[in-house]
């Protein structure tokens, strides 16, 4: 009789290893056994057919706050991003803050939320979220996302930036809002330098940076698991295969421990 394990993985290709195919076992949440032709049996057996069987994926870089707003904002500011010179990203990023004067915490959360759920789906299981800070945005960027990040604790590590899109000293009040944003549960504080008006300016706002992420403020609390019921509650809320997105977060997490 075979030993059993939850998941069973069947001819998965690995990355960085040498020619060939190997199943991996999953018991208990965590990587048991990784070999060719396993004999095991398993609750649940998945045949990779030669795929690749990787971590998860990290997504550095994503304004968690702004996703789904393109239709709020005139195509010319996508258009003048796309064009490359630091001086057109300038006239995207000051005509698409159109955007943030109608911010509001309850609708950032609602797409920011079916964003981590796709995310979870699809196997991207860390993401560092970009939130606005200014004059405009205010702290309801922050707001909604620290709320889905709070959401999501234990299905998508979510590390969430307080970010001075439109400078600090160039921007009134910036600074202040920023102190806020670490007292609310930021947990990074972020800006672009560039975008100052003078390169002294650049230098005196990253010093502001570093004295708010440096002062003594709330951090996320620890990581806890999810129980089942919530994968079950996201699928449903995004209309989403509840058992692929179970099984993906399962599979996902396990595999955070391949070599």
């Amino acid at each position: 009789m075979p030993e059993n394990c939850d998941i069973l993985i069947r001819n998965a290709r690995l990355r960085g290893a040498a020619e060939g195919l190997r199943d991996i076992s999953i018991a208990r949440g965590r990587i048991d056994r990784i070999g060719p032709g396993l004999d095991l049996a398993a609750d649940t057996e998945i045949d990779a057919a030669g795929g690749l069987v990787t971590e998860s994926f990290a997504n550095p870089h994503l304004h968690l706050c702004k996703v789904w707003t393109l239709e709020m904002m005139h195509e010319d500011s996508l258009k003048a991003y796309r064009e490359g010179s630091m001086g057109k990203a300038m006239s995207a990023i000051e005509r698409a803050s159109i955007v943030k004067e109608n911010y509001d915490a309850s609708w950032i959360t609602e797409n920011a939320r079916r964003a981590a759920a796709l995310a979870a789906l699809h196997g991207n299981l860390h993401i560092r979220a970009f939130a606005d800070v200014d004059s405009k945005a205010r702290l309801e960027g922050v707001k909604g996302v620290l709320a889905v990040r709070d959401e999501f604790r234990g299905i998508v590590d979510i590390q969430v930036v307080a970010f001075a899109q439109d400078g600090i000293v160039r921007e009134p009040g910036a600074e202040e809002l920023l102190r806020e944003a670490m007292e609310l549960g930021a947990d990074v504080v972020g800006g672009i330098p560039w975008i100052e008006f003078t390169d002294a300016d650049a230098a005196g706002g990253a010093r502001h940076r570093i004295g708010n992420a440096s002062n003594e403020c709330p951090r996320t609390p620890g990581r806890t698991s999810a129980p089942a019921p919530r994968a079950a509650a996201l699928a449903a809320r995004f209309e989403l295969p509840e058992t692929a997105l179970r099984g993906h977060l399962r599979r996902h997490r396990a595999a955070s421990e391949l070599p």
